[in-house]
């Protein structure tokens, strides 16, 4: 079972632009963390091959996102039973993943995102250090 306070999206439909739950992380420090994405469903549309949603990280000090927006990495996700981790990295007190829609009528289902691990990833040694 995942700690709620490290989940951004559970098991979403997603089909139009929206946006995940904001998590309070105190800001991530100069290390950061890593944010795993997954789709475990169907990605849906017409044509199906040309369905894309992208999911870029943000972060701000306003726990309503109301100001001082930070633009964060993104990832693209195009195809059924993908699983991405990206760097989450902010000094700001806030993040929340903005979800955009590409193709037409596109739709994915089984959307999960959420907090996987510290700084510390042993793929590539010495790659995210500061």
């Amino acid at each position: 079972m995942r700690d709620t306070n490290l989940v951004y999206t559970s098991n979403k439909t997603i089909s139009a632009g929206t946006y995940s739950g904001i998590l309070d992380d105190g800001g991530q420090r100069a290390h950061g963390v890593f944010v795993e994405f997954v789709l475990t469903g169907l990605v849906g549309g017409s044509p199906q091959t040309g369905s894309l949603l992208r999911a870029r990280l943000e972060y701000s000090d306003s726990a309503t996102f109301a100001s001082g927006i930070e633009k964060g990495a993104e990832v693209d996700i195009t195809s059924t039973f993908t699983r991405l981790a990206i760097l989450s990295q902010s000094k700001r007190r806030y993040s929340r993943v903005q979800y955009s829609t590409f193709g037409s009528s596109p739709c994915f289902t089984g959307i999960y995102a959420h907090i996987v691990s510290g700084p510390q990833r042993d793929d590539v040694p010495g790659a995210n250090t500061v």
